[in-house]
């Protein structure tokens, strides 16, 4: 089952599905085409967009960033982070994120808040791996 969407500048479209994988699309000619896809390895619930990255909340409790290409290809492994909403981890059901700040030996840092299916909510910052 598809579990998000986000549209992006340049007619490209993020999905995220319940069997773990994200693809990419873009819209050209008045048609949809797949671009890329990966498997995250956890079902996905719910994505945001920040920049040139995806951040995905999956049903193990966990984030992960999917760095994207140029296109909209996803080139790289996602990096994870595990039971971010506690120890407990439940099921992450809803996700915002912004980009704070970067500097030059931490790489860029994000703002995130998550949502989990036991109605916890977190906040906390991410550095991108360098």
């Amino acid at each position: 089952s598809c579990a998000a969407v986000k549209w992006a500048p340049g007619s490209y479209l993020f999905a995220s599905f319940g069997d773990g994988r994200v693809a990419s699309y873009v819209l050209k000619n008045d048609a949809v085409r797949p671009v890329s896809r990966i498997s995250v390895g956890s079902p996905v619930q719910c994505l945001a967009l920040v920049e040139e990255n995806l951040i995905v909340g999956c049903a193990d409790g966990g984030l992960r960033m999917i760095p994207i290409g140029e296109g909209a290809h996803f080139g790289m492994s996602p990096q994870p982070w595990k039971a971010v909403n506690g120890n407990a981890a439940p099921s992450l059901t809803s996700i915002s994120a912004s980009r704070i700040r970067e500097n030059s030996h931490d790489g860029r840092i994000y703002m995130c808040a998550t949502g989990a299916e036991d109605g916890s909510i977190s906040i906390f910052q991410l550095s991108e791996a360098q």
